[in-house]
């Protein structure tokens, strides 16, 4: 297995098979950062008791305030923590399954129809039938162009071997 940054060992090839996956960048998985922010919170409003006991109560309003925000804060991160992409070329098939804001949606297209387009010069997409994908989404730049080149790479290759079956 070719050990490129966009593959990142959750390549998997099987025979004429072959799976992409990659999940959006996170720093954190979800139990440390439930962890962190939770220590951060329990620590804000130890410190607004604190200073509420001691007769500064005024502080109150703006920990709680703060709260307010590390929890909005929290639940943007969570719902992106679980986006991800799959393409994955099975026989006849392409599959593509993509998590993005907590919205899951899956498209199948016939490998033999299907084409490798460009939509601007970051954005990679397959497209059949009038309808498109946008894929390699959480890739840098050279990771797009090294999942392009093997998707067109076994696109090419099967209507290559179509043609010289019929011939």
């Amino acid at each position: 297995m070719i050990n490129h940054p966009v593959f990142e060992s959750i390549l998997e090839q099987e025979g004429a098979g072959f799976t992409y996956f990659r999940r959006h960048a996170g720093s954190l998985e979800k139990r440390t950062f439930s962890l962190v922010f939770g220590s951060l919170v329990l620590l804000s409003l130890a410190i607004a008791a604190g200073f509420a006991a001691a007769g500064a109560w005024m502080v109150v309003p703006f920990a709680g305030l703060e709260v307010a925000a590390l929890l909005v804060a929290a639940a943007a991160f969570l719902k992106r923590a679980g986006d991800f992409e799959r393409v994955a070329v099975r026989g006849d098939r392409i599959l593509v399954e993509v998590r993005e804001r907590g919205v899951a949606e899956q498209f199948e297209f016939h490998r033999g129809w299907a084409r490798l387009v460009a939509l601007d010069a970051d954005r990679v997409a397959l497209r059949s039938h009038g309808r498109t994908v946008e894929i390699g989404r959480y890739c840098s730049e050279d990771g797009r162009q090294i999942l392009a080149r093997e998707l067109r790479g076994r696109l090419d290759g099967h209507r290559t071997g179509r043609i010289n079956q019929v011939l």
